[in-house]
């Protein structure tokens, strides 16, 4: 074998293997943005971002609803409903949000975590969707 082929072959596999792991270890991370807290996520289990969720559940059963959640997540900081096949404008609307929320100490303290209540609002939409 060439040098060069030894090289690119070797550098493929180098790459790879880290990449592979990385995305069968992280697959449920994938899906909606609406229930999946992105920032929390790298920091956090699946199991533990249910227990999240379901802890925020119980301290406000006011939002314990899958529509309900849903819906609070989907209006913007103006009080404007955005539609949830938008992604985008879904994705961009909730960072603005979490760091609107960031800003003004508007947290809330579940299972050990300060996180934002739109962040505790997807722990507990992610918590009714995964089994």
């Amino acid at each position: 074998m060439k040098r060069r082929t030894f090289i690119i072959s070797a550098s493929t596999v180098a790459v790879g293997i880290p990449v592979a792991y990385y995305l069968t270890k992280h697959k449920w991370r994938t899906g909606n943005p609406l229930s999946m807290p992105d920032m929390l996520s790298n920091f956090c289990k699946e199991e533990e971002l249910k227990a999240m969720g379901i802890k925020y559940r119980e301290m406000v059963p006011a939002e314990s609803e899958k529509q309900k959640l849903t819906d609070l997540l989907l209006t913007d900081n103006n009080g404007k409903k955005i539609r949830a096949s938008n992604t985008s404008l879904v994705e961009t609307t909730i960072s603005d949000k979490i760091r609107g929320e960031f800003n003004t100490n508007n947290t809330i303290l579940v299972n050990g975590w300060v996180i934002t209540v739109t962040e505790a609002r997807q722990c507990a939409l992610f918590s009714l969707t995964k089994n």
